[in-house]
Parts: C-alpha cells; structure tokens; sequence
C-alpha cells in the first residue's frame, strides 16, 4: 500500500487514486497469492483465485490411473481423489472417504478395509449422461444431442402389450405371438404346483415317481435262450443276470409242422400255468442264478389246432417245438 491516508470508503483523496491503481495492478499480476487492500484487508490475488479454483476442480474429479489394490500388504493413498481397484476386478473403483485424514493407508485386509471406501464406478458414467442430456439446442451441440439420443430406448412391443394387459387374481400372462400377449387362468391345482417348494412337492403333488424309483423299475439286463426240452423232464439254465429275474417269457417256437402251425411260429405260454389233467405246462422256481424250469409229462402245454379253430387241441411237445426263454431283470 503506497499511502495509508486512512480515509473511509469512498474518497476523494488523490493519493487513495493512486493507491488504488497500484493495489489492481498487484492484485492482477502479482504471482503471490494474497495483497492487502488500503484498508489492510487481505484478499484473493488473481494468481490466488486461479489456484483455488484449480484446487477445488481437482478435487471434484478423480485421478486416472487407479491405484491397485491387491490386498496383500498395505497401500497409501495420498488424495481423496486417487481411485482404488481391486485386483481381479478393475472395472470397478473405489475412492477413500473425505472423513479420512490424507495420506491415508489401507490395511490389505479387505474385511476391514473396504468401510473406509465409497464405490465410484458410476461416476463417470453419471457425467457424460448428465453432458450429454443437458447438451443446448446450438450447432455445437447437435453431435451432442445425437448421442443423447441414442441413450433412449424406443417404446418396445412387448411392454407395451404387456401393459394392455388387465391383471386380475389368479391369472399369468403369456405370449400369443409375437409382441402379442394374453392372460391365462392360474388354476387351483397349477397354484398348487408353483407354490411347491422343492421336487418332491411337485412330484407329490403330480403323483409322479422320483428319478429313484422309476430307476428302480427299470429293465438293465436280458437273458435269452431257445432250448429243446423233454417230457417231465427239468431245464437248469444259468442266466447269470447277477439277480432274480423279474419276468420272465416262455414262447414254443414251431419246429416241425402240426396242427396247422409251420416251422418258425411262435407263440407265448403260459408259466406256471397247469392243464386240467395237470399233466402239461410248465412249472419251476426262478433265483438269483438259476432258472428250474420242469415240463409237464404229456406237454409243455395245450395249444388250439391252428386250423380247426376250436375243433382240437394239440400238446405241445419236443417232436414239433421247442422253448424260447426270456428272463429280465
């Protein structure tokens, strides 16, 4: 200050004029960041104005590239506004909160870390949405309204049919076609279904076996063979199914023609089954390993002429037929 004439504001004092004067040229071009004014106020240089402003700028926004955070030993952040990724996923940032002294240092324990931290990965994001959606209507910003008006979606059909819809209790909606949407009766029973809790509601729900079961159930080996047999005579086979078979299939195969049957047909019989006179059929005890299979002593069994209809009978023996045996298990 040249002159410290002490004079209230304003005055007409030459030498505050010249003050003054002095006072500007200093507070504009001076690099310090201060200058005190004629009456000893002290302000803002316009170097001092600048700094300030690039200071609060800078902490506005944030500081690329971010730091890693690998969490196997501490690391320093010296700024609120360095960004933090963790390794393994650098899409996502992090920044240490302003609360936080500076330099601050992150422990590497995640765990305890990671309450320290404000997620960051949308801040980019927010502020070229933001830039491009406040883009003016000048010819400067017509690149910028373009791209604003990309972020739009168009109406889409199927929300909008979605949205015809008029939903009521106990109703789904589902596609007719394309776009085209329509609302189906949610019945008691389909409720039922979808408010099971696990598979084996469902299924009991439905009346349906488990996978267990139905596995159970299932034919995993055959054993076949087509053997001659003899009167009264007893047939030991070896199925070797490593289980009792749980059916089992007898069929006489035509050997040599008789009653209207040629070589070569075949038809099933009865197991277990016994004629009137108890002297034909077939008879036995089925295990694990074996099948005992005994003959009755005038036939494997009766068998209508295939001729004659119901005009006779013939028995079915060696002479004209021999034993198909199926055994499963």
């Amino acid at each position: 200050m040249s002159y410290n004439t002490g004079n209230t504001v304003p005055s007409t004092d030459a030498r505050d004029f010249m003050g003054n004067v002095r006072n500007l040229d200093l507070a504009i071009n001076t690099e310090s960041l201060t200058w005190s004014d004629r009456r000893g106020i002290q302000r803002k240089t316009w170097a001092g104005l600048e700094a300030e402003f690039f200071a609060w700028l800078g902490a506005s926004s944030f500081e690329l590239p971010a730091l890693e955070y690998t969490g196997t030993g501490p690391l320093q952040v010296l700024r609120p506004t360095q960004l933090i990724y963790r390794t393994g996923f650098p899409e996502t940032y992090y920044s240490v909160k302003p609360s936080e002294s500076f330099p601050a240092t992150l422990s590497g324990s995640w765990a305890s870390d990671e309450e320290r931290l404000v997620l960051r990965s949308d801040g980019a994001l927010a502020l070229g949405t933001a830039a491009l959606l406040n883009a003016g209507t000048g010819p400067d910003d017509l690149p910028k309204r373009s791209q604003a008006d990309q972020l739009y979606q168009p109406k889409a059909a199927t929300l909008s049919s979605l949205a015809d819809l008029n939903g009521t209790a106990d109703r789904l909606p589902y596609f007719t076609g394309e776009d085209a949407m329509a609302l189906a009766v949610l019945s008691t029973f389909a409720r039922t279904l979808l408010d099971d809790e696990d598979a084996a509601s469902a299924r009991a729900t439905l009346g349906a076996a488990s996978a267990e079961a139905v596995e159970s159930l299932a034919i995993k080996s055959m054993y076949e063979v087509t053997t001659e047999f003899t009167l009264g005579g007893l047939l030991t086979l070896a199925h070797g199914l490593g289980a009792a078979p749980r059916i089992l299939q007898v069929e006489a195969v035509c050997t040599s023609a008789i009653a209207g049957y040629v070589v070569g047909d075949v038809f099933p019989l009865a197991f277990g089954y016994a004629g009137t006179t108890g002297s034909s059929g077939l008879f036995g005890r089925i295990d694990a390993t074996q099948l005992r299979i005994r003959v009755g002593t005038q036939g494997a069994g009766i068998v209508l002429n295939a001729d004659t209809g119901g005009g006779g009978s013939t028995y079915i023996t060696p002479t004209n037929f021999n034993l198909r045996i199926k055994a499963f298990a």
